[in-house]
C-alpha cells in the first residue's frame, strides 16, 4: 500500500512539473512579439511545380514567405493544343517557298514531337493572414514574378517532315493566320505570353512557421491571375528577321471556338494546389 502511495505521489508530482513547464512555455511564447524574430524553411510541391520558401512572422496574425518555384518542362507526342482542336483539316493547311504560290503536302502529325514548357513561374512574396492566434486557416495574398514573358512554349518538331533547306523559309498557313516559319532547327514554336507579376490569392491550412512544434505541414489552395494574354507564331523568314505572328480565334475562324478571345485573352488564370512541409530553424 505504502509503494502504490508513493507511485501515485510521483506521478502527481511529475504531472504538477509538467504543468508549470507548459505554463512557463506559454508564458514565454505570449511575451514574444513574433516580429521577424524565427525562421522557417520548406520545400513545396503542386500545381505550380516544386519550389522553396522562407517564412518569418509579424506578430501573431501575419507571416510573409518568400521563396522560388519551377516548374519542370517535358515533351509529349500528343497533339493537345486548345486553341488548335483535336482536328487539323489537311485542306485549309497552306504551304509557301519564296511568296511562291501555295501548295499542299501531307505533314503525318503522329511522326511529330510535340514539346510543352511552363516558364513562368520563378520567385514570389506571399502574405498571410490568420483570423485567430492559434488557428492554422489563413487567407493568402502575394505576387508571383515571371522567368519569362512566355508563360507557356510549345514547340513542334517539324524537322523530319520537311527538307534542310525549308528550315525558316517555308511559310505554313492555317485558315486565316499569316504565314509561319520553323526555326533554323526545324521547330515551330508558339508561345503564350502573359504579364511579369502576377497577383496571387488564396487560402490555407496550417502554418509555415509554427512556434509549438519544429516541423509542420501548410496546404495552400489558391489561383494566380495572368493579366491579358496573347498567343505568338513566328516568321522567321520576314524581312529583317524573326517577326511575331498574332495568333487569334479570328484567324482560326473560331474553329477553337472562342478560347483565345474570350478565355486566354480576358480571364486567364492559373489553379495552385500545393502542399509543404516546413522546418523551423529558429
Amino acid at each position: 500500500m505504502k509503494r502504490l502511495l508513493s507511485i501515485v505521489l510521483a506521478f502527481s508530482c511529475s504531472l504538477s512539473a509538467l504543468n508549470i513547464y507548459a505554463q512557463d512555455g506559454d508564458s514565454s511564447l505570449k511575451k514574444d512579439n513574433l516580429i521577424f524574430n524565427h525562421l522557417s524553411a520548406g520545400v513545396s510541391v503542386g500545381l505550380d511545380g516544386v519550389g522553396a520558401h522562407l517564412a518569418a512572422p509579424i506578430g501573431r496574425h501575419f507571416s510573409v514567405r518568400a521563396g522560388y518555384t519551377f516548374i519542370p518542362s517535358y515533351n509529349s507526342t500528343i497533339l493537345d493544343l486548345p486553341f488548335i482542336g483535336s482536328q487539323i483539316d489537311a485542306e485549309d493547311l497552306k504551304f509557301t517557298i519564296n511568296e511562291g504560290e501555295p501548295s499542299q503536302r501531307d505533314i503525318d502529325l503522329s511522326k511529330v514531337d510535340f514539346g510543352l514548357t511552363i516558364n513562368n513561374f520563378g520567385p514570389h512574396l506571399l502574405v498571410d493572414l490568420y483570423p485567430g492566434k492559434k488557428s492554422g486557416f489563413h487567407f493568402t495574398l502575394g505576387a508571383v514574378m515571371a522567368q519569362d514573358k512566355h508563360f507557356i512554349s510549345t514547340t513542334a518538331d517539324l524537322s523530319g517532315q520537311l527538307q534542310p533547306n525549308e528550315y525558316a523559309s517555308l511559310g505554313i498557313s492555317y485558315k486565316g493566320i499569316p504565314d509561319i516559319t520553323t526555326d533554323e532547327n526545324g521547330i515551330l514554336h508558339l508561345d503564350l505570353r502573359s504579364n511579369s507579376i502576377h497577383p496571387y490569392a488564396g487560402i490555407g491550412f496550417g502554418r509555415p512557421l509554427n512556434m509549438r512544434h519544429r516541423v509542420s505541414v501548410n496546404f495552400d489552395l489558391g489561383i494566380v491571375y495572368l493579366g491579358k494574354a496573347e498567343v505568338y507564331s513566328y516568321d522567321y523568314a520576314a524581312a529583317g528577321g524573326k517577326a511575331d505572328v498574332q495568333i487569334t480565334s479570328a484567324g482560326l475562324e473560331n474553329e477553337d471556338d472562342g478560347v483565345i478571345d474570350d478565355i486566354i485573352g480576358k480571364y486567364p488564370f492559373f489553379p495552385v494546389m500545393k502542399l509543404s512541409i516546413n522546418v523551423r530553424l529558429f
